[in-house]
């Protein structure tokens, strides 16, 4: 005889929102919810709602979000530092990072005048994360009047430690960090010297920005120029 095979359909809710607004009444188990800020599924078990897929987002650090609030395997890729983050053990995990040379050109000429203290350069600077290694080329292309001179120093997280050529240098904790070079000398305003050298940064536990700051060495009634083609070229090393 032929099998007669009955089916009673059930019928299931499903939530469109944020994990904060998913209903917590009113339910039935196997109720589904997709959770618009985590990007991830949940299931109501009859008591609370359950993850039943990982969250995989991009973005910027800030995105990145509690990693509490994310199911175990979660993943997170940071546009800003090219790094994979991967929820592990209720902590985000550091898992790879994208292997790539950036560079950052300077495409406009700044001036310094008269004044030896320091000003941020309004291009030359990266955004750097916690516990970050960098691997940076600098090529500064100035002129200034020998009266003046030229300086620079470089501002970073708390805790940063700054390696240049063979030399090493701690910088202090403190709110506003400053490893600070030697006066330059220049030779005049219509003569471009460039300065190229490479530089490791390896950070600490605060994230924030490295920004090149420049000066002249003595107040001169003088121009000092940091010229367009300056660069950076970095990239994170593991």
């Amino acid at each position: 005889m032929p099998t007669e095979v009955s089916i009673i359909p059930q019928r299931r809710a499903v939530f469109y929102t944020t994990f904060a607004l998913f209903p917590v009444a009113g339910l039935s188990a196997g109720d589904l919810a997709w959770a618009t800020d985590r990007a991830c599924f949940y299931r109501w078990n009859g008591a609370a709602w359950q993850s039943i897929s990982i969250s995989s987002r991009s973005g910027a650090t800030a995105a990145i979000g509690a990693a509490a609030d994310y199911p175990a395997g979660s993943v997170f890729q940071n546009t800003t530092t090219g790094q994979l983050y991967m929820q592990i053990g209720g902590a985000w995990v550091s898992v790879a990072m994208t292997p790539r040379r950036i560079f950052v050109p300077k495409t406009t000429e700044q001036v310094v005048f008269n004044s030896t203290a320091f000003e941020d350069d309004n291009e030359l600077f990266i955004a750097v994360a916690a516990w970050d290694l960098v691997l940076m080329d600098i090529g500064l292309l100035i002129s200034s009047d020998p009266a003046a001179d030229f300086k620079f120093i470089f501002t970073a997280p708390a805790g940063a430690t700054h390696f240049v050529a063979n030399q090493a240098y701690t910088l202090p904790v403190s709110a506003s960090n400053l490893l600070e070079f030697n006066i330059i000398p220049t030779s005049g305003v219509g003569d471009y010297q460039w300065l190229i050298f490479r530089a490791i940064y390896r950070g600490a536990a605060a994230a924030g920005t490295l920004q090149l700051r420049f000066a002249q060495g003595t107040a001169a009634v003088e121009n000092v120029y940091l010229r367009a083609g300056s660069f950076f070229f970095y990239e994170r090393v593991t």
